[in-house]
């Protein structure tokens, strides 16, 4: 059996993703590449420390991880969809990743993190 599901995503793919149109298409980005990953996990860190010290309780970060799995979860529909309507091979994988990150979303959401963990098995 023949699978379309890719094994990755192309930087440049989801580059074009990001591009909108107040945005030159062959304009650089203003990190480089090598400088790109701390920066990711700088300013991560930093957002998740503040959430943390605003509110020192670990459900806030829970909470956290199932908004940014959900933002995922809806990118992915929304590339696969567009991808579909373009007959695009690779709209399966999309689809396919939508599907994991739903499983990654449930699987969160259902692990307790405490004793008054109030999304732990809520339907």
């Amino acid at each position: 059996m023949q699978s379309f599901i890719p094994d990755s995503v192309s930087t440049e793919e989801l580059m074009q993703l990001l591009i909108t149109s107040d945005i030159e298409p062959d304009a650089e980005p203003e990190v480089e590449p090598a400088d790109l990953h701390d920066q990711l996990w700088q300013v991560a860190n930093r957002h998740l420390t503040a959430m943390f010290e605003e509110l020192s309780d670990p459900l806030v970060h829970k909470v956290a991880a199932l908004i940014v799995l959900r933002r995922f979860v809806d990118w992915h529909e929304r590339v696969s969809e567009a991808k579909l309507k373009e007959a695009e091979i690779d709209a399966l994988g999309w689809a396919s990743d939508t599907s994991r990150l739903e499983l990654a979303w449930q699987l969160l959401k259902d692990t307790a993190i405490g004793d008054d963990d109030p999304y732990a098995g809520a339907e």
